[in-house]
């Protein structure tokens, strides 16, 4: 079902999935104890989940889900909307990264926004750390499973074959295409990202002329 929905969004591959590019990034920082998180404030905390449960709202069709979760330095109630699916998939004792907004109550309460389970064979922090790829997507395929797809993909992205000649890559001053691949998704800095954009662009580039150039050869013979 995924592979039927991705191919139908044009992700019929892993080629198609790493040339995906991202359209913008989310900046988000690294977490923050629990104690030091302010009234409004928008941040990561990492904590561990000591109970969740559903809790139905008088809003027809909005249920929250709500667990308890903190660190050595104090506890939050997490709150996530119409997302039944963590009774499931969440478990006393997980280790998470969460990220969102503080708000009032005791405990406070934490609306989540992204959250990372960690220990699951994801890589840490992807949707809650650092530079955050936000890519177009569909209702059935949203951003952040297509965000979990390519991280799945890591370790083909680091093994790409390399099409330029090395004297184009040194006189164009590009970065190797695997490194290009690797910069868009998982850029340390936005520098990374706009510079495996443009090595990207410009392959691009090179393969359109060089295809007008073939296409024009076989109409001239």
């Amino acid at each position: 079902m995924q592979a039927e929905r991705a191919a139908a969004f044009g992700l019929a591959t892993v080629g198609d999935l790493l040339l995906h590019v991202p359209y913008r990034y989310e900046r988000y920082g690294d977490s923050t104890p629990v104690g030091s998180l302010a009234m409004g404030q928008e941040a990561t905390v990492r904590v561990t989940l000591h109970s969740i449960r559903l809790a139905p709202t008088r809003r027809r069709g909005l249920v929250t889900i709500r667990a308890l979760v903190g660190d050595e330095t104090g506890r939050l109630e997490a709150v996530w909307f119409n997302q039944r699916h963590l009774l499931r998939s969440l478990a006393s004792g997980d280790q998470l990264m969460l990220r969102g907004t503080v708000g009032a109550g005791t405990p406070r309460t934490f609306t989540v926004r992204a959250h990372d389970l960690l220990g699951s064979g994801g890589s840490e922090g992807l949707h809650t750390t650092g530079l955050v790829p936000v890519y177009a997507a569909t209702e059935s395929l949203p951003s952040l499973r297509i965000r979990e797809l390519v991280d799945q993909a890591r370790g083909l992205a680091t093994t790409a074959p390399e099409l330029l000649p090395a004297w184009i890559r040194v006189r164009l001053r590009l970065m190797r295409y695997a490194d290009a691949l690797m910069a868009v998704h998982f850029p340390r800095v936005a520098a990374d990202a706009r510079q495996g954009r443009r090595r990207l662009a410009i392959q691009e580039l090179i393969e359109l002329q060089l295809g007008l150039m073939l296409l024009r050869r076989r109409e001239a013979t």
